[in-house]
């Protein structure tokens, strides 16, 4: 299978997998077929399938998913890199508290719903934001809040996270270098956290998510370095804001760049006059949910997905060999006609349309099997939630979203799908709802 060209020495394709990742893959298909060679720096040279059956994958019981601990080293260790029983035992014990009665148990709908209002309200007034710095910022706030953590210690928490979830292809621990700051932040994060579920002891009513989880049946012992329960706790904050913030922030772009479907948001969100507090509610907003799910299509927060054989496979009609590294690339995809018709549009309509459940592979972007994502039902929720405040808060105010010219078009793509960090959203004065108002006062 060819290699495609144009690797760098050394940093191979990660400068064009950073900056270009769907142009890079749709180039080497065009150019090389469905199968091919991406050298990934330090990662070393990786396979790409970009026929549907690489998702498939996701399934396969001689293909492992340890190879994301190299690819971000804070992974190492935790479900999302476990295969086998171990993976079975510590997705039991989680998976619980994140179906939709956990949820609601944990009340974990009224807290978002509370903690977004309050973050959403002065926007109207400040009149720009940037998305992702806002999205960022408010999903840590809900997410930490979620664990019980107090208000005042919020920034240090923020602090240490963001050290946390530095990425380096270059493992040098030396004073001042990301490694070293990842590392520790881990301590410091570790230590929190413990101090957390030790507390916890002394308040046998609280009923919040971290409770749920200390208090399973089946939790895992914190003394056990197998069960390497602080590490899963680590990385289950770590994915709770960082593709939940992502998305957010695409979801608001593309409302900007679409005003008819923010009418038509703003018209749901009119029709229920609240913010949903539980899974159960979602159904009353459909068009919220049609709009979380094409935004999450058209712009997946994780593009690609990487793992490894364990024995010879066979994929797409190719022959792989065992200990071969593979890259599911799901922001390729996610714009496959084959799956989804129209792809390059953005028709949250398409999800609407649909009266039987979703097929596995029309929501490839939460992974599929073992390791489907675990916070499916709470990112549905609090993107759902997340619109429908915007849509209150700016029709409340007679304004709307609208996107501001970018200064530059740079943006990276991985191993996160940002937007444009320096990406601006207005509110500006909505004519035809001031309109609307004033034939009501007539």
């Amino acid at each position: 299978m060819p290699v495609l060209p144009g690797a760098f020495p050394v940093v191979g394709h990660l400068p064009a997998v950073a900056r270009a990742l769907p142009e890079l893959l749709a180039y080497g298909e065009r150019h090389l077929g469905t199968h091919f060679w991406l050298k990934m720096g330090t990662m070393g040279q990786m396979l790409v399938c970009t026929r549907p059956e690489a998702f498939e994958l996701f399934n396969n019981k001689d293909v492992l998913a340890d190879l994301l601990g190299d690819v971000a080293p804070a992974m190492r260790n935790t479900m999302a890199t476990q295969d086998g029983e171990l993976h079975r035992r510590t997705r039991g014990w989680a998976n619980p508290a994140f179906q939709p009665q956990g949820l609601s148990a944990a009340k974990v709908g009224d807290l978002f719903a509370d903690v977004m209002m309050a973050w959403i309200e002065p926007w109207p007034k400040r009149g720009i934001i940037h998305p992702v710095e806002e999205t960022s910022a408010l999903t840590l706030k809900m997410t930490f809040r979620m664990l019980g953590i107090a208000e005042q210690d919020i920034c240090a928490w923020e602090e240490n996270y963001r050290n946390y979830a530095l990425v380096s292809l270059w493992p040098i621990d030396l004073p001042g270098t990301p490694l070293r700051r990842s590392r520790q932040a881990q301590a410091w994060i570790d230590a929190r956290l413990k101090a957390l579920i030790t507390e916890l002891e002394h308040h046998p009513s609280d009923n919040g998510l971290l409770a749920t989880l200390m208090r399973s049946a089946s939790a895992p012992d914190i003394s056990s370095p197998q069960s390497n329960l602080l590490g899963n706790l680590r990385a289950l904050i770590h994915a709770a804001h960082k593709t939940t913030a992502v998305t957010m922030a695409h979801l608001m772009i593309k409302l900007a760049q679409h005003p008819a479907h923010w009418d038509a948001l703003v018209q749901e969100a009119r029709a229920m006059g609240a913010v949903p507090r539980s899974p159960a509610e979602l159904a009353s907003f459909p068009l919220a949910q049609a709009l979380f799910l094409e935004t999450l299509r058209s712009e997946p927060a994780f593009p690609l997905v990487f793992r490894r054989t364990r024995q010879n496979i066979e994929l797409g009609g190719r022959q792989v060999a065992a200990e071969t590294r593979l890259i599911i690339p799901l922001i390729l995809l996610s714009r496959a006609p084959s799956i989804y018709p129209q792809p390059d549009a953005f028709l949250p309509q398409r999800w609407l349309e649909q009266h039987r459940a979703h097929k596995p592979i029309q929501t490839l972007q939460f992974g599929s099997g073992p390791h489907r994502c675990l916070g499916f039902h709470a990112a549905c929720m609090q993107l759902v939630q997340f619109a429908v405040t915007l849509a209150l808060v700016l029709d409340s105010e007679g304004m709307r979203p609208t996107l501001m010219p970018p200064r530059n078009d740079g943006r990276r793509r991985f191993p996160i799908n940002y937007p444009p960090r320096d990406m601006e959203i207005a509110f500006r004065a909505n004519l035809s709802a001031a309109c609307f108002r004033s034939d009501d006062r007539r």
